[in-house]
């Protein structure tokens, strides 16, 4: 029997080839599974690299419990990952999006600690810059409805 880890890689396999079918990574764009060509040369990120990233960034997410946007990801196989990922725990429960987290996740399927890295700074400077997220400490809400409050954990 597959374990849980082996049968999600076979889901990301799945989205990165239904991603590349699709045309992501084949133009620079401003969304967040998009690259901008600042973003390409801030974050050495390469067209090339998207659909595979964008494929276990929503796999990330979908374990998590942020999105449910990984087509064919039942809620046993999320639960049985959770099972064989006891680290993310935390994240889980605070549905944190942690850099080093996602890198070691993303190290699973092939993914490099430093292009993990970049993916993950690029997602979160967009979120910011898109205005889903904001900092409690600031005086505007400039997402409306979409707000994401990126407070610290408690210690």
């Amino acid at each position: 029997m597959m374990s849980a880890i082996d049968r999600l890689r076979v889901l990301i396999w799945l989205e990165t080839a239904a991603l590349e079918k699709r045309g992501i990574g084949e133009a620079y764009g401003d969304d967040w599974f998009e690259l901008t060509e600042e973003e390409a040369r801030i974050f050495g990120l390469n067209l090339a690299d998207l659909p595979s990233l964008v494929a276990v960034w929503t796999a990330f997410e979908t374990v998590l419990g942020i999105a449910d946007s990984l087509p064919h990801a039942s809620a046993a196989l999320v639960e049985d990952v959770r099972a064989e990922l006891p680290w993310l725990a935390g994240s889980i429960e605070w549905r944190a999006l942690e850099c080093y987290e996602f890198q070691r996740f993303a190290a699973l399927f092939g993914v490099s600690y430093r292009k993990a890295h970049a993916w993950h700074a690029k997602c979160d400077f967009h979120d910011i810059r898109s205005g889903i997220v904001f900092y409690d400490d600031e005086d505007s809400r400039p997402g409306g409805d979409r707000i994401v409050f990126n407070t610290p954990r408690p210690a």
